[in-house]
């Protein structure tokens, strides 16, 4: 299979299953139907978000990459990754929150830990392990890292058009949450070939966002926001440059 027939196959199942099933959703939302949090809600809203999950495992095991869905798990859950690796996560985490201002909400992130590795982190298996190396086989890793975030952030649009989800963002916001955290997931996956960090990083970052806020650097929400857009990306594109460097030597 092609590059191109790869990433062609790939959007189409991803954003075709999900904008299906999240479309849907805005559309009976407003007849009073689906509502979020109802029994009917969850299998509808599920399928939509496994969507980039789901093609990720089948052009996994398509272009032979894995044998088959196990392997497939089993590499999203390789935990046995030098530490340094881990290191590299924890500093781009701390980068993204700073200093907490609650500190004493850190038990419930690590709790919310464990259900965003199961609803937001496995997506990695399609973005991050599918689709954005496929795309840095063509292309510059900042310009790869680019498209990706454009499209990550445009998979997401419909959750803002549902009733009761996402209304503690704006999707201008969002969009530069995206760009920033889709650099430093390309970096982490760059630099250590592990789609497992991904998932772990996704998983952490969705968990502390539900208690913990960014940091702020002016009055301006916005401002603030693309100052630390700004310092991911920066960050990020010096690590990736600093590290095929050295490969390179070798």
């Amino acid at each position: 299979m092609s590059d191109r027939k790869l990433i062609q196959i790939y959007l189409l199942g991803t954003f075709g299953i999900t904008y299906f099933a999240w479309w849907i959703i805005v559309l009976l939302n407003q007849v009073g139907y689906l509502k979020a949090g109802t029994i009917a809600f969850w299998p509808v809203y599920t399928t939509g978000g496994l969507a980039s999950t789901l093609m990720g495992i089948i052009l996994a095991i398509k272009t032979e990459r894995n044998s088959g869905i196990l392997s497939v798990i089993g590499t999203a859950f390789y935990i046995k990754q030098p530490i340094k690796y881990y290191g590299l996560i924890l500093m781009f985490f701390i980068i993204s929150f700073g200093r907490p201002s609650e500190i004493s909400k850190w038990y419930v992130g690590i709790i919310y830990v464990f259900y965003m590795i199961f609803f937001g982190g496995l997506e990695e298996i399609g973005w991050r392990y599918i689709f954005q190396p496929t795309l840095e086989k063509h292309l510059p890793y900042w310009l790869a890292s680019s498209i990706t975030a454009i499209l990550w952030a445009m998979w997401h649009l419909p959750l803002f058009f549902i009733d009761g989800m996402n209304k503690s963002s704006s999707f201008d916001l969002f969009v530069l949450g995206v760009l920033g955290m889709a650099f430093m997931l390309g970096a982490i996956y760059r630099i250590s070939g592990s789609l497992w960090l991904c998932v772990l990083f996704h998983a952490m970052i969705n968990a502390f966002s539900q208690v913990w806020k960014s940091p702020t650097y002016t009055n301006n929400e916005f401002v603030s926001y693309l100052i630390l857009t700004f310092i991911k990306i920066s960050i990020s594109v010096v690590f990736v440059y600093l590290v095929d460097k050295r490969k390179a030597k070798n």
